[in-house]
């Protein structure tokens, strides 16, 4: 019987311990995976930082495209917010940009990194890009002087159908996108951009040799004006209209600006006539709110930059010189 007690007592300390190193086993796993997954979204978190920072080089300065490609080595997720409001930047609004990374281990895709906000760019995007490449391409936006740099970004393969030549060369520098005469040479695996007719995943429609229009995407239309066209093929409409709220937003104020400029070169003996049209110009594009208003903007800046080419005095500098 003593023995059999002493038996059965060691048989539960074995269990018990059993139990115990299990317990401390699962403890130190868990640990060591909650130190690794806030390793990777601290590292997602930096990697974010620094894609904006290689943004920085598409700055054109000039009327000309650039192209890029950020390369992660594994399937990434970018993911893009846009807001017309915020508390550091109540007048411009801000962008925001975050990463997921694909796993071999448990979750398919990894927790996203925290949000990093973008105040001065406008980048054109899906709400969520994924790939192993990054494909940047930029181009500058003017209302007569130069507003900013619209940023494209996209991880999936483009094929533009019969493009104008303008449009044609622009993209020409861009590794994901193909051009093609018609549709049925364009790469299986590559969303399809139409112009001038339909049948096409997007649908580019001009009356103007693409100087304004409209594309079709994703069940919805919007529309551009002057380079705003790639904004248009390459973004989540949602996300379209709000940075074309936000760019209207900066053609106001740098309205103002140029405003004010003339008040000081008139006083040095260098009159300019297009002080009422820099007022119009800047009252309307602040109260932009769909990406149709930003069309008749765009024709009042048209209007006001030849007077203000043809001028002794210019203002500004326009996209030609």
């Amino acid at each position: 019987m003593i023995r059999g007690k002493r038996g059965l007592e060691m048989g539960f300390a074995w269990i018990f311990a059993i139990i115990v190193g299990a317990a401390i086993l699962f403890l130190a796993i868990f640990a060591t995976t909650q130190i690794i997954e806030t390793g990777k979204t601290r590292g997602f978190t930096e990697a974010a930082k620094a894609v904006t920072i290689l943004l920085d080089p598409l700055e054109t300065g000039i009327a000309s495209a650039r192209g890029d490609v950020i390369r992660f080595g594994r399937e990434t997720r970018t993911h893009y917010g846009c807001f017309t409001t915020s508390s550091k930047s109540p007048v411009f609004g801000r962008q925001t940009l975050s990463f997921s990374e694909r796993s071999g281990l448990g979750e398919e895709w990894q927790e996203v990194g925290a949000e990093i906000s973008i105040y001065n760019k406008y980048i054109f995007a899906d709400k969520t890009e994924q790939g192993e490449d990054l494909f940047l391409f930029s181009k500058p936006f003017y209302t007569g002087y130069k507003v900013s740099d619209l940023i494209m970004i996209s991880g999936e393969n483009y094929c533009f159908v019969a493009p104008p030549n303008i449009i044609e060369s622009d993209v020409d520098i861009i590794q994901n996108i193909n051009i093609s005469g018609t549709l049925e040479n364009c790469p299986a695996d590559a969303k399809s951009v139409c112009f001038g007719f339909s049948g096409c995943d997007i649908v580019v429609i001009s009356n103007d040799e693409y100087e304004t229009g409209t594309v079709t995407k994703e069940g919805g239309t919007v529309s551009f004006a002057g380079s705003l066209v790639y904004g248009a093929i390459f973004s989540n409409p949602d996300l379209y209209e709000c940075n074309v709220r936000r760019l209207g937003k900066k053609i106001a104020e740098l309205g103002w600006v140029y405003r004010d400029k003339i008040d000081l070169v008139s006083g040095q003996g260098c009159p300019s006539v297009i002080g009422p049209e820099l007022e119009f110009l800047a009252t309307q594009a602040s109260e932009i709110r769909l990406s149709s208003d930003m069309i008749s903007v765009y024709r009042i800046a048209q209007g006001m930059d030849d007077r203000n080419e043809d001028a002794l005095c210019r203002i500004y500098p326009g996209e030609d010189y």
